[in-house]
């Protein structure tokens, strides 16, 4: 045992420790095919002695174990926010650095004496002790930061969107315990299927929580300084914004579960508020007209089924009002041609909202029919009115086809 240790020995003096110091300064001095071989040969002669695989096995996580605990976490549970998450990322670059090396040169442990044991391969062995020593140990001031950074982008700051993507990337690629590390030109490249139950325990569900009191807090301001357009905009531009925020560096699955969220806060707590809003809501668009409005109303509510039935019974009640102002108008029930002509005028109106603001949507579609044989069931002289406007029109078509 004292030879072999002698032999790692000269390993660590002569590879190793240069390897150490590179990921702190960035040369690594001894990266030579020469050193590499000597140092691989080294292990492979030791090796051959069963007992002392397991003595080797266990000097390769020593080496990254050292100096993953007194340098790096030492140095990360120090930090906190954006600093954290950068540190973090070129950290957990150079520990990848650190293990596709020490692997090289214990790599007859992992083709040999590993393959007929239980023990977790080198590669698995080096990425679980960043794991344990620093992962679990900063992951509360990890998430943190970076919901920090997310809510300073919902609040429109500037944010370094790769330092967001790269960091939840190691959540996966830390829950993961089959892949391999590739140098491309330098860069230790992550190969294999990430997994995602880190990241769904440590990051997704207190962000999807931090979110809902995000846009609770959000809602409210909005309500109390906005008219109702404006409160459309907003919501409007947040589906947008979250939607690319999982384009560019949330996980898919996160995008059920998020989008729920917002529409929950944005729109189904709020809807009855919104549509109500004085001077400016939903009563308000229809008497002045603002179809664009209206169709923008509908595209957001139509994403919550409930808060769409609020606006059809909106709806229904001001079609009912606005034919009730016709049938009740004196002057109009002894007038039959400015009775049909008004009737007609108010009927291509409504026409004309349902195909633009509310895109033919089924349910406004009955609603306006219903609310139309409704009226035309109330207004006993309506038929007669409609057929001698209908035998008006046919006569004066006759007379100009005949002139």
């Amino acid at each position: 045992m004292d030879l072999l240790e002698s032999e790692l020995s000269v390993i660590k003096s002569s590879v190793i420790d240069s390897l150490l110091n590179s990921l702190d300064t960035g040369i690594f001095e001894n990266r030579t095919s020469v050193a590499y071989v000597q140092a691989y040969s080294k292990v492979l002669e030791a090796a051959d002695i069963d007992e002392n695989c397991k003595y080797l096995y266990n000097y390769y996580k020593k080496i990254i174990t050292d100096y993953t605990e007194k340098v790096v976490k030492r140095e990360l549970l120090q930090l906190r926010g954006e600093e954290l998450l950068k540190k973090l990322l070129l950290r957990w670059q150079n520990h990848k650095m650190l293990v596709y090396w020490m692997r090289k040169f214990f790599y007859f442990l992992d083709r040999y004496y590993i393959k007929n044991t239980n023990l977790p391969s080198l590669f698995l062995a080096g990425m679980t002790i960043f794991k344990s020593q620093v992962f679990n140990q900063i992951k509360v001031h990890l998430c943190n930061a970076l919901i920090d950074q997310i809510n300073n982008e919902r609040n429109g700051a500037y944010i370094d969107i790769n330092t967001i993507k790269e960091t939840l990337l190691c959540f996966a690629q830390l829950g993961c315990d089959k892949f391999s590390i590739e140098n491309t030109g330098g860069k230790f490249l992550w190969i294999g299927q990430p997994n995602l139950d880190l990241y769904h325990e440590e990051f997704e569900n207190i962000f999807l929580e931090k979110t809902k009191e995000f846009y609770i807090s959000k809602s409210q301001q909005w309500i109390t300084s906005m008219s109702c357009p404006e409160y459309l905009h907003a919501v409007n531009q947040a589906f947008a914004n979250e939607e690319r925020r999982l384009q560019e560096y949330l996980e898919p699955c996160t995008k059920d579960p998020l989008m729920k969220i917002v529409i929950n806060e944005l729109v189904a707590n709020n809807a009855r508020a919104v549509l109500e809003m004085p001077g400016t809501g939903f009563e308000d668009m229809l008497k002045n007209g603002k179809i664009d409005e209206l169709k923008l109303m509908f595209s957001i509510f139509r994403n919550h089924e409930p808060s769409l039935n609020i606006i059809a019974a909106k709806l229904s009640f001001y079609l009912e009002t606005r034919e009730g102002l016709i049938v009740n108008d004196p002057k109009l029930q002894e007038a039959m041609k400015e009775f049909t002509n008004r009737l007609s005028i108010f009927k291509d109106e409504i026409d004309e909202m349902i195909k633009y603001s509310f895109e033919n949507h089924s349910l406004f579609q009955r609603l306006r029919d219903m609310s139309f044989q409704n009226f035309m069931n109330r207004c006993p002289y309506l038929a007669q009115y409609a057929a001698s406007n209908c035998d008006h029109k046919m006569k004066k078509g006759l007379e100009d086809i005949s002139e």
